[in-house]
């Protein structure tokens, strides 16, 4: 009976452990997906078997969340080990997350245990932001796991922290790194605590990125800290501890070439990256203290401090620094701050910078100091530049000038848009510069410049000098006023240009002319074309002139009316001329680039005083040209009414010309003694010459009145020629012939002279008294001339004394210094005395 019923009992106990064994897969999986349905997770399939009484075989194994999905094949599972064949995680992309923050509490992980783990192939199928991987894990000691696959490492679980240390060399982490990395190697040791990852990154780094002809490379070691506060969301990077290199290649195409000598040292050569301050991200927030770069030689540092981003918000603000010190350069030192907002990025600090030498530039200086502030805004479509600034520069050559402390300020404001747009103040003072014979004191320029939106532009400038001079010119108050305004907008430029310099005064060894002013007018263009009025010292004067890159052609008039008014100018250059009447004008006509011009000068009854000889009424018109460096003039007529010099020469008539800077007088002839003088050709200039003066039909009558005080009257008329040599500004006359042209008469009668000879000696008396009235009927001359005034005569007379019926053949020699015999006859003569008395109170008067 009793083995009956434990039969029994045996055969319903094997019948239940063979119906749960039939039902295992429905009852496996309702009992799963009761623990997991707070886990939000459900058991989808499950196909598992027992091998034996010590393994168990899970031929398919689904599991469902709505974040992903696993599938699990090949499980056999013994007390030792669980070997699994495969694994497939499919990430799903999650439409709505939960509004409520996770917290995150310290890990605390119940690991008793367990048969070792081994997954042959584990593959994780991602969304946009897990990337797909495939790997293997092998659990060689409990809890201790190593990767291979798509990611290489070692993985520990502990109780309150998990240890990865994942190779960077892993194609996972190598599909992620930017083109610009070139290579990297090391390794990144993650520690999880539940609350908190830390991240331990040691790594060798190359980058590169190489734009045109620009090669930029770096290098980067060490090791780099993260710590990740998963309830605070916070960020700390610890980069201290990393070299990273920057080293600048093959940088000339963007170093100009004038100055890659000073430059390319400088820039060419490694720079050093810096983080030695702790980088604080927080809810797309950043903070870092302090991010440095320097140069190798120590010579450049740029700062950056306090930078602050929030990424979410599109901004960022920081502080920064830029220092430089070298022999080539100097010493700059730029203090700036600078803010991002969206698109909009504001920016301003403060420089300074000082040099011994002038960098950069074609010319030589010491002593350079600038200082000032800036201030920059940009933003769509816009940026906005405001620059305050003051220097100095002491000792500049620049081709042959040199200046002396020179002092600059600018303020400006610029704005770029669609267009260009200023408004600039500039002010530079020179106390002294000097340069090819030109000596300048305290000069100064003002520049006003406004440039608007509509490209409507507007200068304004002052120049001014208290003193310009070089070895002959002295000019003191130089003023210049000077404006421009038109459009500068695309296409062709047209500007309007005026102007006004004021000359206090302009001085010589011999002259000193006052208030000379200059007005100016020009319109530029594809050319710019000007008009200068020129007033002063008694001269009006206009130049116009039109400058292109072809030709640059000018007019130049100028007029004196009267010509009185050139005296100041006249008398310091030739004292001994005097001016009384008349006008006169130039006009000149050429090309500046080619050297040329051609001119006329009038002179309209001018009449003048020079020592004591007077010329009066000039009239003439010479038109001539300039070319290659030589002036000719055609024959240009001049007519002269009267030159008094004691002897009076009227009707005084020549033709004027220049020969290749040969100036000469010919076809001279005057009217003098009722009679006529000419001269063929005489050359103005100091050379030694040699010509002919011819003299016809003279009145003895008038010619005897300069030598009444010899007791001899004469009538009738005389010719003669005269070779005359001038030589250093002395006359010569050699082998002169005079001869009557008519018969003449020869009285003696009366003359207290003779009388007195004939009482002395009465065996005179009878030869003398044949002179008495004598008519001539051949009369001729030897005339010589010598340098120092001395006129002879060899005098030879044929005539008759006819009441007598006495035949006369007289001989004589004459001698008189010509030049005091003319200075006696300008004494005498009331005309020139009345000029020469009215032009000297004219001096005199205020």
């Amino acid at each position: 009976m009793t083995f009956g019923r434990l039969k029994w009992i045996g055969i319903i106990l094997c019948s239940l452990l063979i119906s749960l064994y039939i039902a295992r897969k429905p009852l496996v999986t309702a009992l799963a997906n009761y623990y997991l349905a707070t886990q939000k997770i459900q058991l989808g399939c499950l196909n598992w078997s027992i091998n034996s009484w010590r393994s168990v075989q899970i031929q398919t194994l689904c599991l469902k969340h709505e974040a992903f999905v696993i599938e699990v094949e090949g499980v056999n599972l013994n007390h030792t080990r669980a070997a699994i064949k495969k694994v497939s995680i499919s990430v799903k992309q999650t439409q709505t997350q939960s509004q409520v923050a996770a917290e995150y509490v310290p890990l605390s992980l119940d690991l008793p245990d367990r048969p070792l783990l081994n997954i042959a192939s584990l593959q994780v199928v991602g969304n946009d932001f897990i990337p797909a991987i495939k790997m293997s894990i092998n659990e060689h000691e409990l809890n201790r796991f190593d990767v291979q696959g798509d990611v290489q490492g070692t993985l520990q679980l502990a109780p309150t922290v998990i240890d990865a240390d994942v190779d960077l060399m892993s194609p996972v982490i190598r599909s992620y790194i930017p083109e610009l990395i070139k290579d990297v190697s090391g390794r990144a040791e993650i520690s999880y605590s539940g609350n908190a990852i830390n991240i331990v990154l040691k790594h060798q780094l190359l980058g590169s990125a190489e734009h045109k002809s620009c090669l930029v490379q770096l290098y980067s070691n060490g090791v780099g800290k993260f710590n990740i506060d998963l309830n605070t969301q916070q960020v700390k990077a610890d980069l201290s501890s990393l070299n990273n290199i920057l080293e600048i290649d093959d940088c000339d195409s963007f170093i100009p070439h004038s100055y890659a000598e000073q430059l390319r040292p400088l820039l060419i050569q490694p720079w050093q990256l810096q983080f030695p301050s702790v980088a604080k991200i927080k809810s797309m927030k950043m903070l870092t203290e302090y991010v440095t770069l320097v140069s190798e030689d120590r010579s450049s540092q740029f700062n950056i401090k306090m930078l602050k981003a929030d990424l979410a918000a599109n901004k960022a603000n920081a502080e920064f620094q830029l220092i430089h010190q070298s022999t080539s350069l100097g010493e700059l030192s730029f203090n700036g701050s600078i803010a991002v907002v969206n698109k909009q990025i504001n920016g301003n600090g403060s420089f300074s910078y000082h040099s011994d030498v002038l960098p950069l530039v074609p010319f030589q200086g010491q002593d350079m100091q600038i200082a000032g502030n800036v201030q920059v805004d940009f933003q769509a479509g816009q940026t906005r530049l405001k620059l305050d600034a003051s220097g100095g520069l002491d000792n500049v050559d620049f081709e042959g000038y040199s200046a002396q402390q020179s002092r600059m300020t600018i303020n400006s404001n610029i704005e770029f848009s669609k267009s260009f747009a200023t408004h600039t103040q500039l002010t530079l003072t020179v106390p002294e510069l000097k340069g090819l014979g030109l000596n300048t004191k305290n000069s100064q320029l003002q520049l006003d410049l406004s440039v608007d939106t509509s490209q409507m532009l507007q200068l304004n400038g002052l120049l001014s000098s208290d003193l310009i001079e070089n070895n002959s010119v002295k000019v003191k108050g130089t003023k210049t006023q000077f404006s421009l305004a038109g459009g500068i907008e695309a296409g062709e430029v047209l500007t309007q240009i005026e102007g006004e310099t004021q000359l206090a005064a302009v001085q010589t060894s011999d002259l000193t002319l006052k208030n000379i002013t200059i007005e100016s007018t020009g319109q530029q263009s594809r050319g710019v074309m000007f008009t200068h009025f020129i007033e002063g010292a008694g001269v009006e004067g206009v130049f116009k002139h039109q400058y292109s890159p072809l030709a640059h052609p000018y007019q130049f008039l100028v007029t004196a009316k009267p010509l009185i008014d050139l005296q100041r100018i006249v008398g310091s250059f030739v004292p001994e001329l005097k001016l009384a009447q008349g006008e006169a004008s130039i006009e000149v006509a050429g090309d500046l680039n080619l050297q040329t011009a051609d001119f006329i000068a009038r002179l309209y009854n001018v009449s003048a005083l020079y020592g004591a000889h007077y010329i009066d009424d000039i009239n003439t018109v010479i038109d001539g040209q300039y070319s290659s460096g030589m002036i000719n003039v055609g024959p240009s007529k001049l007519n002269i009414a009267q030159v008094r010099s004691g002897v009076v020469l009227s009707n005084v008539s020549a033709t004027l010309g220049v020969k290749d800077n040969q100036a000469f007088l010919s076809d001279i002839n005057a009217q003098v003694f009722d009679g006529q003088v000419s001269i063929p050709r005489f050359n103005l200039s100091a050379e030694q010459q040699h010509l002919q003066l011819n003299a016809q039909s003279l009145d003895l009558a008038l010619l005897a009145q300069a030598g009444r005080d010899a007791g001899v009257e004469l009538m009738g008329r005389i010719s003669g020629t005269f070779p005359v040599t001038i030589k250093d500004k002395k006359i010569t006359v050699e082998q002169g012939k005079l001869f009557n042209a008519d018969t003449g008469k020869l009285k003696v009668a009366k003359n207290a002279s003779i009388e007195a000879l004939k009482a002395q000696q009465p065996s005179l008396k009878s030869v003398i008294g044949v002179l008495d009235d004598l008519t001539i009927d051949n009369l001729s001359s030897d005339v010589a001339l010598t340098e120092d005034g001395w006129l002879t005569l060899a005098v030879q007379i044929e005539g008759e004394n006819k009441p007598q019926s006495q035949p006369v053949n007289f001989n004589y020699t004459h001698q008189e210094n010509i030049f005091t015999l003319f200075r006696a006859l300008r004494l005498s003569d009331e005309i020139t005395q009345k000029v020469e008395d009215a032009l000297t109170k004219q001096e005199q008067s205020p």
